[in-house]
């Protein structure tokens, strides 16, 4: 537990014989939130308090991307800006592109992205000079960038 800041919640528990209850906010991203109980707000030392190996284990929602602004992009028109629709955006998220030479999924180069709503985020892109296609998917974050943590990858721009 070496480098972690323990934090008093700021509710307070219910507790029973058995049980402690206490509401939480976990935030907007994957974490790991460990946990101790300690003997009082006055008391709490290695000594009064559990030893704090109890874990919550945070996952954020997968992004979903539904629709693209503009769909069509001009060629050799310079940086526009695309705006995403879907949903669970969230600060952290990053936007991969994909495009003929790209070699894959590529982050774009404009990240973060600016979250407008949880439903819609904008960033600026450059199409390039050349008549394409450009995929773009929503990670979770830059740490998050597979299959099962990134948006579906179907949605996309012409450029013409």
């Amino acid at each position: 537990m070496d480098g972690y800041i323990w934090n008093n919640s700021n509710s307070k528990p219910t507790i029973t014989s058995t049980l402690i209850t206490i509401p939480m906010d976990p935030g907007t991203v994957p974490d790991t939130i460990y946990v101790r109980v300690c003997e009082s707000a006055s008391q709490e030392t290695t000594s009064t308090c559990s030893s704090g190996t109890q874990y919550v284990t945070v996952t954020a929602a997968v992004p979903s991307v539904s629709s693209l602004s503009p769909p069509t992009m001009t060629a050799g028109s310079g940086t526009q800006t695309l705006t995403i629709y879907g949903s669970n955006f969230v600060a952290g998220n990053e936007v991969q592109v994909e495009y003929t030479g790209s070699g894959g999924w590529i982050n774009a180069l404009n990240n973060p992205p600016t979250i407008v709503t949880s439903g819609q985020m904008t960033i600026p892109i450059n199409p390039g000079s050349v008549p394409d296609t450009i995929y773009v998917r929503v990670c979770e974050s830059a740490s998050q960038e597979t299959t099962s943590t990134c948006s579906s990858g179907t949605q996309y721009a012409t450029v013409q």
